[in-house]
């Protein structure tokens, strides 16, 4: 009936679903020419004119926060381990948010076009600052990439083919798929050998089930292409405004599921109200999916990883060049945090939204979800689709909303830093200009762009605006390019994450102590991300291409988890659990195999005890350890560290799985930190004066108006020492700065969002127990 309701369109879409994702296409395409007209310099183009406000401001933070992957993540993770996959999302970003409200004033405060600037302005070096530009520039393509994945599978999922639309070729290899299914569903003993080794076969080979009417690759490129006109036109106004548009669908995304997942439900089984669907829930599923702490599904997860975990996202988070393209563009310091962390905490809630709808759907589709990246769109398909109205055309914009204004944003950050950062050093390099010396004069110092009203005047190396706006548009291209070839390169969206991952912390450390220590200086700029780089991305994944790194009996060593026995009532899905097992021990007895005492039949709310015995992890290989051909082979990249503390002496294999996870999260916070205080404070700091006009930039407020910005940035440098008072160690190398009342207010206001949050997600796994 679905099929061919959604069949009777195109691309297995009603006309009226096909009207909305076109009309929503023509609007951000309007936008971003109607933002074109108002380009009249860099200023304007990368940083929108430094004029938005708090509204602007939320949403930009918001949608450069949440992409198509967020909510295909969530269901992910928690089809995995339940309501804990939740948790896990959270933690990392969740308790950073009052230190978040102060960095994100830095990034007004600096009054820089990009955050590369940063490290030419405190480290005087332009080689810094193109080493981070490139870094970043990467960093953000792959993280384009995973948008598209994510967004390709989604949209994949959304319009599939029924089976009688099926190619003759598709048909081929759908009945391979169809097989496997007919023999994963017997006894394994009962099959022949020849069924045996076909099975086989076919879980290797493991075909293709649903085909699409939407052909991925070339959807992804529509895509960003689409991005690419409407930011690369509109600059950065263009992609902020959009993010107001893309926003509020993304908001209506993050509820619209909910109340169809919930009607499915009670259609189901039989349940009514608001609170059936989560009384069904936890008659249905297992006690432990709504573990949130101590969980058996995660028992990695204890609170020292937890603080570690959330100590290393906070550090490295900081230093994605993308978060400062907001601040940066507001029209004062205060709406810069307050627009930032406001939307980073709806990002937060939205993310309790995306768990609930995962847990609803684990038990709408969790014993025949297949592939989990697709769960999501043939939840969109099967509960959004039938309902007609055009409102399976509103999900799939919703969804497209949330991938483009996190390309588009991200898009403007690239821009600015290959243009900036490497295409005008390298033109004034080829042109023989000389370096940029001293920050320049406070009226230009409190915009740092140097920019003219008029577009055909010049500005650095002898290049016009014009000209610099348009290599920022070539600029975009490169990154769509970048995050499309990202998206071909990959297929799972978790393997790109993974890949991902190790960038910012080569970074980092230069960031923050550049910003806290006088001392800090390039020699320890440079030696820390050598460092890291080295200890980081060269060895893990170096090392394991030397032959025989992988067969190592030494890096073999695993750490043998101890069985963990926890009590819980008896659920509908516990007592198909054990029926199942009772079914296996009866048909291992006729062989004369089976093992142990028959299993007894569980009936509803009985408690009983349950068993968890985890293999035994791997130490020092990041996807552990598999067999091949009789031999075992580690897999994936090579925990550095861990290989060195336990050459040092200390035996990992004594330690938890968990607690050598943590040590590997200390370490990557170590590294780079303990490499910059060690030779900063060998080597000698930057000139005092430099220094000087720095820090008091810092702790000078921006002001909305132009002018009176640039007058308080004189009176600023013209004593660099007016603003002294508000330092909390005076007399040290330290910039800690005292909290005034915007900062207190801050705090407290993320201190109660943080315990809202928390709340939320107390009740979504207590509602109905």
């Amino acid at each position: 009936m679905h099929s061919s309701l959604l069949a009777s369109g195109w691309f297995g879409m009603q006309v009226a679903d096909l009207v909305v994702i076109a009309c929503y296409f023509l609007v951000v395409m309007l936008i971003g020419w109607w933002a074109m007209r108002r380009i009249r310099n860099q200023e304007d183009y990368f940083l929108g004119g430094r004029r938005f406000g708090k509204l602007i401001q939320v949403f930009a933070s918001f949608g450069q926060a949440t992409s198509a992957d967020s909510a295909v993540t969530a269901t992910t993770i928690v089809s995995t381990n339940g309501a804990a996959g939740v948790w896990v999302m959270l933690v990392g970003n969740l308790f950073n948010l009052p230190i978040i409200w102060f960095w994100s004033m830095w990034f007004r405060r600096i009054r820089l076009s990009t955050l590369a600037d940063f490290f030419e302005e405190r480290f005087d070096s332009r080689s810094l600052a193109a080493f981070y530009a490139l870094t970043q520039a990467v960093f953000l393509m792959f993280a384009a990439g995973g948008g598209m994945i994510a967004l390709s599978k989604t949209v994949h999922a959304i319009a599939i083919k029924p089976t009688s639309a099926l190619t003759a070729e598709e048909r081929a290899v759908y009945d391979l798929s169809q097989r496997k299914l007919d023999l994963e569903a017997r006894d394994y003993m009962s099959l022949t050998l020849q069924e045996q080794g076909e099975l086989s076969d076919l879980r290797e080979l493991n075909p293709q089930r649903e085909f699409s009417y939407v052909n991925r690759k070339l959807m992804t490129v529509c895509v960003a292409l689409t991005v690419l006109v409407y930011a690369g036109l509109g600059g950065l106004e263009g992609a902020f405004l959009t993010d107001l548009v893309q926003g509020i669908f993304m908001l209506i995304l993050s509820v619209l599921m909910v109340p169809f997942a919930a009607a499915r439900i009670n259609q189901l089984f039989g349940s009514e109200g608001i609170i059936g669907p989560f009384q069904t829930m936890h008659e249905q599923l297992p006690e432990s999916f709504f573990e949130l702490l101590g969980s058996v599904t995660v028992p990695d997860f204890t609170w020292y990883w937890i603080v570690a975990f959330g100590l290393l996202g906070m550090i490295n988070v900081a230093v994605q060049a993308n978060g400062f393209v907001g601040p940066a563009s507001a029209r004062d310091d205060y709406v810069a945090r307050y627009g930032f962390v406001v939307g980073l905490i709806i990002k937060r809630y939205a993310t309790v939204f995306w768990g609930l709808v995962a847990m609803m759907l684990l038990l709408l589709y969790g014993a025949t979800a297949g592939d989990p990246d697709l769960v999501w769109g043939r939840a969109v398909r099967d509960l959004v689709g039938p309902v007609g109205f055009g409102l399976l055309g509103l999900t799939v914009a919703c969804l497209f909303a949330a991938l483009m204004s996190t390309m588009s944003a991200h898009q403007m950050c690239v821009s600015a830093l290959l243009t900036r950062n490497i295409y005008l050093p390298l033109v004034q390099h080829l042109r023989r200009g000389k370096p940029r010396a001293m920050p320049g004069p406070p009226h230009v110092e409190a915009h740092s762009m140097n920019v003219s009203t008029d577009p055909e005047l010049t500005t650095n190396a002898g290049l016009s605006e014009r000209h610099m706006v348009w290599a920022g548009r070539i600029g975009g291209l490169i990154y769509i390019a970048g995050g499309v070839g990202g998206a071909m390169f990959f297929d799972s969206i978790f393997n790109l994450m993974k890949f991902m991952i190790t960038f910012n912390s080569i970074v980092a450390a230069s960031f923050w102590m550049g910003m806290l220590w006088r001392r800090a200086n390039r020699a320890a700029a440079w030696c820390s991300m050598i460092v890291t780089f080295v200890f980081t991305l060269m060895l893990p994944f170096g090392l394991p291409m030397v032959p025989g790194v992988h067969q190592s009996e030494y890096l073999l060593q695993r750490v043998d988890q101890p069985p963990v026995v926890r009590t819980y009532h008896a659920r509908a899905a516990d007592i198909a659990e054990r029926e199942a097992a009772i079914v296996l021990w009866d048909q291992q007895q006729a062989a004369g195999q089976a093992e142990g005492e028959r299993p007894e039949f569980l009936v509803q709310g009985q408690s009983f005890e349950k068993s968890f015995k985890f293999p035994a992890r791997s130490i020092f290989w990041s996807e552990g350890i598999v067999e091949r051909n009789g031999e075992r082979y580690g897999k994936g990249y090579l925990k550095v560290g861990l290989v060195a503390l336990d050459l040092a002496g200390w035996d990992l294999t004594r330690n938890s799985y968990a607690f050598n996870e943590t040590l590997a999260l200390v370490l990557s916070a170590a590294i780079p930190f303990g490499a910059f205080f060690l030779v900063a404070l060998l080597t000698r700091p930057h000139d005092q004066r430099r220094l000087d006009r720095f820090y008091v930039k810092m702790r000078t407020k921006v002001h909305a108006d132009p002018q009176i910005d640039a007058h308080e940035m004189e009176l600023s440098y013209a004593d660099p020492h007016r603003l002294d008072h508000l330092k909390l160690l005076p007399r040290s190398n330290w910039e800690f700065r005292k909290w005034d009342r915007d900062d207190i207010k801050g705090i407290i206001g993320s201190m109660v969002a943080i315990a809202g949050c928390l709340l939320l997600l107390y009740l979504m796994v207590t509602l109905g127990a």
